[in-house]
């Protein structure tokens, strides 16, 4: 689809959107205007002393969609990350507005886009809003469904609850692997299509075991425990369930990993068998998100 972008540059906005409502479209970005009856977006924002407003006028199936969106401009206080958001998100939802006109229908999770929804629901109650308005946010500011809304703010309830059982000098260990077999549509994380990078994989798994043991000596040396280790993508188990049980030894020789730790590791269905989960689960693993 071609995009035209006025009075800003949120190229990547737009694209998620984009992505989320059409994911057969590819972004263009061309000099010359569209041609009559074209699939094209124009995505205008103005911002005012007291208000910013973004108009979507999208051209699909050889109709014209025109939808506004508002909100209270950013104070002088808000910082940069802030005002980045306040616009970013006046700008999706009128895109989303006028591309779900297009449709006809709304997308589960409404407006929101990337891969942690969470997130939202979670800051918020961080923040002393109550269940209610949080719940409010997701339905008026991103258009959330029911259904999603209630799993969100149940995820977001269970997640405050693991944050406040931790002791204080107990942490969480991340270990991120950037390689996929192929790049999901809606991934906004750093991945590489691994068919492309098979070079690299045994030279970043060297440098990601010496990383464990530099990180490992540093948490030693701070008294801190390991409460539950993520292994996260990427794609996992595309490094193969030797090389995976390879990270993990080097975990558990160097960190303080508390008893019954949680030992997580994500997992496409494609790129794992059977006998690869028995192998990581007699290597310690005991928490698989698929």
């Amino acid at each position: 689809m071609k995009l035209y972008l006025n009075g800003h540059n949120y190229k990547y906005a737009a694209e998620q959107m984009l992505l989320t409502l059409f994911p057969g479209e590819r972004p263009e970005y061309p000099d010359a205007p569209p041609l009559p009856g074209e699939d094209a977006l124009l995505l205008r924002l103005s911002v005012g002393p007291r208000q910013v407003t973004a108009h979507a006028v999208l051209t699909y199936g050889g109709a014209v969609y025109t939808r506004y969106a508002r909100a209270p401009a950013p104070g002088p206080e808000a910082g940069r990350l802030e005002q980045d958001r306040v616009l970013q998100r006046v700008l999706k939802n009128a895109f989303y507005r006028a591309g779900t006109d297009a449709l006809g229908r709304e997308p589960p999770w409404g407006a929101l886009t990337g891969v942690r929804p969470v997130k939202l629901p979670t800051r918020d109650l961080e923040r002393g809003l109550t269940v209610r308005e949080a719940e409010r946010r997701l339905r008026e500011l991103y258009h959330v469904s029911a259904p999603r809304r209630r799993l969100a703010l149940d995820c977001a309830q269970a997640s405050l609850a693991a944050k406040g059982s931790l002791a204080p000098g107990d942490v969480s260990l991340y270990v991120g692997i950037p390689f996929c077999p192929t790049r999901c549509a809606y991934c906004s994380f750093i991945s590489a299509d691994a068919g492309r990078s098979l070079h690299m994989l045994e030279p970043y798994l060297d440098a990601l075991c010496r990383e464990v043991r530099a990180a490992g000596a540093a948490l030693r040396r701070g008294g801190r425990r390991v409460r539950s280790v993520y292994f996260g993508g990427g794609t996992p188990t595309f490094f193969g369930a030797d090389g995976l049980k390879r990270i993990l030894a080097e975990i558990y020789k160097r960190y303080d990993v508390t008893r019954n730790a949680e030992i997580s590791l994500e997992a496409n269905p494609d790129s794992v068998t059977a006998k690869d989960l028995s192998a990581l689960h007699h290597a310690g693993f005991n928490r698989i998100s698929l």
